[in-house]
């Protein structure tokens, strides 16, 4: 483990959690000493009983005297046990809070692309089990290494009087389970490494399986069976994995107690031989066979202490990898306010993009202009592009070649925080929160989410007023059961919320991604006969597989396979003849001819 990550828990520990360092540091030194000290009272209550034995006097004084140190040292022990276990939990629920926030803050502004990745997701989902428990660990092992070590050193000089042969077996014994420890502190955490995609898929297949916006299509499809399997199949290989390490470490391990057993047995038969020939009492006797074993114990220890030191250790070097990743962003010192009032519109040139360098272009030489308060509407068929050029425009995919400029300046020159003040969005994948409408509502703008009167404006503009006042608590009432007993909606009634959040941010620009796909008919009619009134003079791009729809239009895109092929008014495009008419004439005809299969 590099020393430079315990220096950063050290640094976060001094800005706040000052107590416990110090009182770890003076609990070490205290714990390391008792060992020896307790050894010496028990030889000198030896001595004093034997004495006893031999001499029919019992010294009363000397007996109450080392009776009364060995309760004081139990009981002064204890209480800073409890305190250093009770200052350890709130250090560690304190990091655990300090370690989360760090990590929703590095996703927060990670880019979209980095976002979607496995690879960044597999990392995820190990940091975070990093808890405060984790994340202290290292040092907590260091400290309990400290006092081992100051036990060690006391107890050894104690046995380097007798002989040094106790110390060379000891050491013996030490070397065989620090290999083992170390070894298979490795292994646990390469395990835990190589099966976190298989933890996720364990942990989503859960999700699937209990969580209640499941529920009702996987009882519909009967999938609870397959799922369940699923679950139990990668969770016995996950299991399998674990348990065959955990057999080897303890085959290791009780091989090295056998060797610890040895050498334990050996070191007793020349305490013997070292009592017989230099005539030392039998408290003499006693105490080198207690100090034998608290040597051997606190050797062993260390080795446990350096084991964990080592395999936490990975844990931290992950964690900071991952906080400390940095991300290709803008240059601060190159980087532009947002323009109050846009003046020229958006200009795509030449842009292509893909998800990674090996794979085809999902956009391919795209260039486009949009005029000011112009209304775009972008078609085409599944995986054409269109979604794709929407989050670029967006600024949430990195653009791999060209460039997208709003009044002439390159989107990579503004922040995203100053792009996603100015572009409000409605994705066709929407979040249903399961908080209360207002709240749903008022997350477009979270700094006017106190502002019902403007919640209230946007709904009515959207036409969410209609179901909104028919609920109990109105805006303020919980939506869906998940977190409270709440209110659930149909999928028109939450799109409407969507739409309404969308337009809550008063953004020069908006984009609306397939914004009546669950509204019913009639609520679609409204929403594209008051589209002008929704959109105001907002520049708008609007994603749509509805052609039939789409006069409202001051020009269409038509996108194909990453490519725009097409590009006018809806009566000009019906004209070309092209791909557009195709599938406009298509979508009509199926509208036609259900029609009159109904009459």
């Amino acid at each position: 483990m590099r020393s430079s990550n315990i220096y950063k828990v050290l640094t976060i520990l001094m800005n706040g959690s000052k107590t416990w360092l110090f009182f770890s540091v003076f609990f070490a030194l205290i714990s390391g000493v008792e060992p020896i000290i307790s050894l010496i009272l028990s030889k000198k209550l030896l001595d004093t009983i034997i004495n006893l034995i031999d001499t029919k006097e019992f010294h009363y004084q000397t007996v109450l005297i080392i009776i009364t140190l060995q309760f004081l040292i139990i009981i002064f022990l204890s209480f800073l046990t409890k305190t250093q276990n009770f200052l350890t939990k709130k250090t560690e629920n304190s990091l655990g809070l300090n370690i989360k926030s760090n990590i929703f803050s590095k996703v927060s502004n990670s880019p979209l692309s980095l976002i979607e990745n496995h690879t960044y997701q597999n990392n995820l989902s190990r940091i975070q089990s990093s808890s405060g428990e984790r994340f202290l660990a290292p040092l907590t092992e260091i400290f309990s290494l400290i006092k081992n070590l100051i036990t060690t050193i006391s107890i050894g000089a104690y046995l380097l009087s007798l002989h040094w042969i106790f110390l060379l077996i000891i050491l013996i014994n030490t070397t065989a389970a620090l290999i083992v420890n170390i070894k298979f502190g490795y292994k646990r955490f390469e395990l835990f490494r190589f099966h976190s995609i298989t933890q996720r898929d364990i942990g989503y297949t859960s999700r699937l399986i209990l969580e209640p916006q499941f529920a009702k299509e996987i009882k519909m499809l009967n999938l609870h069976k397959y799922l369940i399997d699923r679950w139990s199949r990668k969770y016995e290989e996950n299991s399998k994995d674990s348990l065959k390490l955990f057999s080897n470490f303890q085959i290791a391990t009780f091989m090295a107690d056998i060797l610890k057993g040895i050498c334990y047995a050996i070191n007793l038969i020349l305490a013997i031989n070292i009592t017989l020939k230099k005539n030392y009492k039998i408290s003499d006797f006693v105490v080198i066979t207690q100090a034998i074993v608290q040597m051997q114990n606190s050797v062993n220890s260390i080795t446990t202490n350096i084991s964990n030191i080592f395999e936490n250790g990975l844990y931290l070097k992950e964690y900071f990898s991952f906080i400390e990743e940095k991300h290709i962003l803008a240059d601060d010192t190159s980087l532009m306010k947002f323009p109050n009032s846009i003046k020229k519109g958006i200009t795509v040139n030449h842009l292509t993009f893909n998800y990674n360098q090996n794979s085809q272009p999902v956009l391919n030489d795209i260039t486009l202009n949009v005029n000011v308060g112009e209304k775009i509407a972008i078609v085409g068929e599944n995986g054409s592009g269109k979604s794709t050029l929407v989050k670029c425009l967006l600024g949430i995919y990195p653009i791999s070649q060209g460039e997208i400029l709003i009044d002439d300046v390159p989107i990579n020159n503004f922040s995203q925080d100053e792009l996603n003040n100015n572009i409000s969005i409605l994705f066709q994948d929407f979040i249903k929160y399961p908080y209360t409408v207002s709240e749903n509502i008022g997350f477009g703008q979270i700094s006017q989410i106190k502002n019902s009167e403007l919640i209230k404006e946007v709904a009515k503009r959207t036409g969410a007023d209609l179901f909104i006042d028919n609920l109990k608590m109105k805006y303020d009432t919980y939506l869906t059961q998940i977190l409270y007993e709440g209110e659930d909606l149909s999928g028109g009634e939450w799109q409407k919320l969507a739409l309404s959040r969308s337009i809550m941010r008063n953004s020069q620009i908006l984009i609306l991604d397939e914004p009546t796909s669950a509204m019913d008919p009639r609520s679609e009619s409204d929403f594209y006969k008051n589209f002008r009134e929704i959109c105001n003079d907002k520049t708008t791009i609007f994603i749509s597989h509805k052609l039939i729809s789409l006069d409202f239009a001051d020009r269409i895109i038509v996108m194909k396979s990453g490519n725009i092929i097409e590009s006018g008014s809806l009566s000009e495009l019906l004209e070309k003849n092209g791909e557009f008419k195709k599938l406009y004439s298509l979508q009509a005809s199926q509208i036609t001819q259900n029609y009159f299969s109904l009459v």
